[in-house]
Formats: structure tokens, C-alpha cells, sequence
């Protein structure tokens, strides 16, 4: 996989970093979380990689979400509606797309003609997978520091 990520790891990818104000130390992560199901025959990733590094950014998205409400001093009612609507599909597709318009997606062709402009899932799935990825490379603090300002706007 090393060889593949240098290889790949070019100016698209250093922009998409500077975007997200994230220097990866393992640019793998960067890698794995940018990665489709659909390009696991170009050997950049397993299917299961990128949903591990999705279910890792969901629940510290909520983790984080729950934690301002807290602070907040909002009631457990009101710290539940927060999450919802701060982690709904839109809100992560939202939070993806204004990081950047297209991200670096590694999508088989097919796939990337049907579902890089019209898919939320899509941007929703890979902002989840990138919390991962930031969490694994950087630790808790900036995974929530990178939350909180992409999705509270903080």
C-alpha cells in the first residue's frame, strides 16, 4: 500500500489537505477515507477499511455533538435533537461539500459518473470516514476540533 499511496498522493491530495487544515502523517488514512468500495480492484483499500474508519468518525460525531450540548447546558431532550440535526445525511453531506466542491474521491469510473455531484451518501460517508482517519492520525482533540468547525461552524 505504500507504494501506491506516494503514488497517488499528489496535488490534489496536498490541496485537499489544506482545505481541511489536516496534515496526515499516514497519508494511508487520507487514502483509505477518500476511497470507494467500488476501487477495491485497484488494491487501494479494502471495503471494510473505509466502513471501520466510517463507524470510528460516526460515533465520535455524536461523541462530540453530545459533549457541546452538554456544555451548552442543554437538557438531554434538546442534546438529542442537536445531534440529529448536526449529524443528519445533509448536514455531513453539507459539512463534506463545503471542505471542497469535489473532493478527491477514488471511485471506479462507473460509479464516479453516477454519484460524485448527486450523492449525499457519498459525501456523508466520507466526511464520517475522514473524522476516522483524523481521529487514528491526530488523536481526539483535533478529530473533535475539526467537528466542531466543520459542523458547528466554530
Amino acid at each position: 500500500m505504500e507504494s501506491e499511496v506516494k503514488e497517488l498522493y499528489g496535488e490534489k491530495l496536498k490541496e485537499f489537505e489544506g482545505k481541511l487544515g489536516v496534515s496526515f502523517c499516514d497519508k494511508s488514512l487520507l487514502i483509505k477515507a477518500l476511497s470507494h468500495r467500488s476501487r477495491l480492484e485497484a488494491g487501494l483499500t479494502s471495503k471494510k477499511e473505509n466502513k471501520k474508519l466510517g463507524l470510528i468518525g460516526d460515533k465520535l460525531i455524536d461523541l462530540v455533538l453530545f459533549e457541546s450540548a452538554y456544555n451548552k447546558g442543554l437538557s438531554p431532550e434538546e442534546m438529542d435533537r442537536r445531534r440529529q440535526q448536526y449529524s443528519s445525511r445533509q448536514a455531513l453531506n453539507s459539512a463534506m461539500r463545503s471542505i471542497m466542491a469535489e473532493p478527491p474521491w477514488f471511485l471506479n469510473p462507473g460509479t464516479e459518473r453516477r454519484t460524485r455531484e448527486k450523492s449525499a451518501k457519498l459525501g456523508e460517508d466520507t466526511f464520517e470516514a475522514l473524522v476516522g482517519a483524523i481521529y487514528l492520525d491526530k488523536e481526539y482533540q483535533k478529530a473533535a476540533e475539526f467537528v466542531v468547525e466543520k459542523l458547528l461552524g466554530k
